[in-house]
This record gives C-alpha cells, sequence and structure tokens, in this order.
C-alpha cells in the first residue's frame, strides 16, 4: 500500500512554479555549506529546519540545485518552511 501512494506524492510534491522551490540537503552538512551551495544556484529566501531552504531562481534553478548537491527539490508549502503569504 505504501508503494501505491509514493507516486501520488511525488507528484504533489513538485515545485509549482519552476522560479521557487525548496531544496532539501543532505543532513549531515553545516547549515552554512548547505546555505552555500543554494546560493550558487540562485537568491536564498528562507533556510528552514533540516538543510531546507528556499531558493528563487532562472527555470534551471532546479539543475543548479542538484548539481550543488541538493537530494530532492519539492515545493516549499510542502516543505513546510515558507509562509503562504511569502509565495502568493
Amino acid at each position: 500500500m505504501l508503494a501505491s501512494l509514493l507516486p501520488a506524492l511525488s507528484v504533489a510534491a513538485q515545485p509549482r512554479s519552476p522560479f521557487v522551490v525548496a531544496a532539501l540537503f543532505p543532513p549531515w552538512w553545516s547549515v552554512d555549506r548547505a546555505r552555500a551551495a543554494a546560493e550558487a544556484a540562485g537568491v536564498v529566501s528562507r533556510v528552514g529546519r533540516a538543510n531546507v531552504i528556499v531558493v528563487y531562481g532562472g527555470l534551471d534553478v532546479s539543475q543548479d540545485l542538484r548539481r550543488e548537491g541538493a537530494w530532492a527539490i519539492v515545493d516549499p508549502r510542502i516543505a513546510n518552511c515558507a509562509t503562504d503569504g511569502a509565495l502568493r
């Protein structure tokens, strides 16, 4: 049953905008290292818990974040690290 939910969760977690994403970096990285990697890909908007960072950037910001070491790219609302007002 869990395996059947994973594809649905994966689709729901996709960023709604290609310009504003939340990047999840490895948990053993320091916040400074994760922030530096995110800043290399775009403009850091907010740093959340567990190395989750909201980044604004161009159309290729997701690819740039993955290249910098991000494990996953998700919608900031799903990652629960951005307020609704900040993304409207």
